[in-house]
């Protein structure tokens, strides 16, 4: 079997979970013999493949995908879908442009449909493959898709954050015990939030992540002060290391599907404090603590109670039994299968 894997253009210019799936996702299915090409619009030939797998629902896909339709080559979508017109228009902390191109988009695809980019991919699509059943259900309420259209592959995690050491991370930058987010900066992650709500509460903040968005970065480091450590982005090793060293991870972003580096964390060790929006409730059951990512007083509650509770390695069990790469990796070959 010879698979094609595609994103939007920009995608990659500022790395995130979704670019981390489709590459985990491609390393997982090439150790199951399954040859895995990442789309080279200069060199590969699309007539080649078996499979068209695109990552996204970007709307920059859309003629691309319109084009591989018509030659015949069945197209798997990995959704990594979520509405946030709602989230963005009360956020302060997004221009107002950006707020109504976003709060539009969002308008387009609910009551406007058939002028919606999203909606003519999804049903361009042979498959799709959402992160979890709150994930296709959004899709369905929002687009009226077929429910048999779809096929829930979760998220994964390399087993190796099982065993990580925080001796690289301490030696470097000589912080242990903290609050650790790891994602985009932006408001999308909203960092801002939690830098907020620990505010005077003693408790160090490490933010390990890139951003486009230099006015939101700005925002967080004067909100912070001493007491808030931006590291931008660093390498799998320290990441790995870092998530060893803190105390508790939050990641309080306005939905998470489940959140990637939340995984990587929980299979660490780590105390783990989430947005209960997405498909989190899905992956973390009972073994984390959930907020209102937009409450201020719930976040620094939750927060500081994971900070001051011990360490446990019930979620790091939960999730090497349900979530790992080669499970994902195992449920999209299924979905291939089906497809041909």
């Amino acid at each position: 079997m010879k698979v094609l894997f595609n994103t939007y253009p920009s995608a990659f210019q500022s790395i995130g979970g979704g670019e981390i799936q489709l590459l985990k996702t491609k390393e997982y299915l090439e150790k199951l013999g399954i040859e895995v090409k990442l789309f080279d619009q200069w060199k590969d030939k699309i007539t080649d493949y078996d499979i068209f797998h695109s990552f996204s629902t970007h709307s920059e896909t859309a003629k691309l995908l319109e084009f591989v339709k018509s030659k015949g080559v069945p197209i798997v979508i990995s959704t990594i879908f979520w509405t946030i017109g709602e989230f963005a228009i009360k956020d302060k902390n997004i221009k107002n442009s950006d707020k109504m191109k976003i709060f539009a988009k969002s308008m387009i695809d609910k009551y406007f449909t058939k002028l919606s980019p999203t909606k003519s991919i999804l049903e361009i699509a042979n498959i799709l493959l959402p992160n979890g059943i709150a994930e296709r259900d959004k899709i369905i309420d929002v687009f009226k898709i077929d429910k048999k259209k779809f096929k829930i592959i979760p998220n994964g995690v390399d087993k190796k954050y099982a065993n990580t050491s925080p001796e690289m991370f301490n030696e470097k930058y000589g912080l242990e015990d903290f609050v650790l987010s790891v994602g985009a900066i932006g408001p999308r992650k909203n960092q801002f939030n939690l830098i907020r709500a620990l505010k005077g509460e003693d408790i160090p903040i490490v933010l390990i992540g890139s951003t486009n968005d230099k006015n939101y970065l700005d925002l967080c480091k004067r909100e912070g002060g001493k007491n808030v450590h931006i590291l931008g982005f660093v390498d799998e090793k320290m990441l790995m290391s870092a998530y060893a060293a803190c105390k508790t991870f939050a990641l309080l972003g306005w939905y998470e599907t489940p959140g990637l580096t939340a995984l990587e964390a929980g299979l660490a060790g780590v105390n783990v404090v989430i947005t209960n929006v997405g498909t989190t409730k899905e992956y973390f059951k009972n073994y984390v603590q959930y907020v209102n990512f937009d409450d201020i007083e719930d976040v620094k509650e939750k927060v500081v109670a994971s900070f001051n509770s011990p360490k446990n390695d019930k979620l790091k069990k939960h999730i090497l039994k349900n979530f790992t790469w080669e499970k994902t990796a195992e449920k999209t070959l299924e979905a291939y299968e089906r497809v041909l």
